[in-house]
């Protein structure tokens, strides 16, 4: 009987020791992620800032007819339109994320 208490109570104690230690590691992966989250909307802020100036010389007529420049405004039209559509991809997959966080409201049954 002694035997059963002593091998229990190892296995107790291992088992409160690996809980701790996942814990702790679960923990330092979620300060990790919402770093890495808090530095992704810091460049989201940024990109859109530069998405609001190049936006904004697009619409600019060109006054040169320069190939340089031409090629210049080509790309920035570009450059506009993938900033768009990263903007657009993450807004998407942020939404799906957080629909699928939110369990649906169930109307009331009277």
């Amino acid at each position: 009987m002694i035997v059963a208490v002593v091998i229990l109570s190892a296995l107790l104690i291992t088992s409160l020791a690996w809980s701790v230690i996942v814990t702790r590691r679960a923990l330092a992966i979620d300060r990790t992620l919402l770093a890495g989250a808090e530095a992704v909307e810091d460049c989201l802020d940024a990109i859109n800032v530069s998405y609001g100036v190049v936006g904004k010389i697009v619409q600019l007529p060109l006054a040169t007819n320069d190939p340089k420049v031409i090629q210049i405004h080509r790309e920035l039209k570009r450059v506009h339109g993938n900033l768009l559509a990263v903007a657009t991809r993450l807004e998407k997959s942020w939404n799906n994320e957080e629909e699928e966080k939110v369990p649906p409201v169930e109307p009331d049954q009277e």
